[in-house]
């Protein structure tokens, strides 16, 4: 484990008896019950966060690569050369094979 996930565990412990210690001064026992529960299932409770991230990321990546493919094909209806026209083309075919590229990987994450 690097440095920088052994700071992060520690902290999301840290904050979670933060937590703990709250309930308590507020005299919440269920609170306090929910929170040792997910302490003692931390490292699952921190992969299903880790493959959030990882999936809003994806997302995010293949809206940005979708948006390119929209402005280039807009922009191919004003092309005047040939040229042009076919750098295009292959830009929007280079797109549109990362595009299936980060489906599969959203696909895989989700399943």
């Amino acid at each position: 484990m690097n440095q920088n996930s052994q700071q992060g565990n520690q902290r999301w412990v840290d904050d979670y008896l933060d937590m703990y210690n709250y309930a308590g001064q507020i005299g919440d026992v269920m609170w306090q019950q929910q929170i040792l529960a997910d302490i003692r299932n931390r490292e699952q409770i921190m992969r299903e966060e880790a493959l959030n991230v990882a999936k809003e990321e994806l997302w995010e990546q293949f809206n940005t690569v979708n948006h390119q493919v929209m402005e280039l094909i807009a922009r191919r209806k004003y092309c005047e050369n040939v040229e042009e026209d076919m750098t295009i083309k292959e830009l929007i075919e280079n797109l549109k094979q990362q595009r299936v590229e980060l489906a599969k990987q959203i696909k895989k994450i989700c399943s």
